[in-house]
C-alpha cells in the first residue's frame, strides 16, 4: 500500500484531525481540490505533518502506521460532563502548535518567560499593587510580559 493523500487525510482523521484541520492549519495556501491527486505533491504534505506532529518523515510516509496525536499529560482542564481527555489531544496540540507558529510570526521577539507567582493574590498585587479593578487587558499584557503569550 501506498502514501495518497487520502490515506494521509484518513490517519490524521482517525488521530483527531479532520479535513478541515488539516486544510487550513497544514495545507499551503495554494492548495485546491486538483492538488489531491497530484502523487508530486505527497512528500510536501508528509513533511508538514511530521512537523505538526513532532513525529519522523518516515512514520508519516508509512501507511500502515497509525498517527498518533502527542500526549498532554500535564494538562488541566476544567471538569466539564463526561468529556474524554484523550478526544481533546488533537485540539490542545492543534492550538500550541498554532499558536507557535503566531508567535514565530511576530516582528518583535518575546520576552524570556518569566514563571506567574504562584499565589493568585501575589499576582494580582503585582499586575495592580493600588488594588484597583483588573481588566483583561492588564492580565494579557502581564502575561505576553512574562513571555507567555496568548492568542
Amino acid at each position: 500500500m501506498r502514501n495518497t493523500f487520502n490515506t494521509l487525510i484518513r490517519r490524521l482523521s482517525k488521530a483527531g484531525f479532520n479535513r478541515e484541520v488539516v486544510r487550513h492549519y497544514l495545507l499551503p495556501d495554494w492548495w485546491d481540490d486538483t492538488c489531491e491527486k497530484d502523487e508530486s505533491l505527497i512528500k510536501d504534505i508528509e513533511i508538514r505533518v511530521a512537523r505538526f506532529l513532532d513525529v519522523s518523515l518516515a512514520l508519516v510516509s508509512n501507511p500502515e502506521v497509525d498517527l498518533q496525536t502527542p500526549a498532554y499529560p500535564n494538562a488541566h482542564l476544567r471538569r466539564i460532563r463526561d468529556i474524554d481527555h484523550g478526544r481533546l489531544m488533537p485540539a490542545i496540540h492543534s492550538a500550541l502548535r498554532i499558536a507557535g507558529a503566531a508567535v514565530r510570526s511576530l516582528r518583535e521577539t518575546a520576552p524570556t518567560y518569566s514563571p506567574l507567582p504562584t499565589k493568585g493574590f501575589d499576582w494580582r498585587h503585582e499586575i495592580k499593587p493600588d488594588g484597583a479593578a483588573i481588566t483583561l487587558d492588564d492580565i494579557l499584557r502581564d502575561l505576553w510580559g512574562r513571555g507567555i503569550p496568548v492568542l
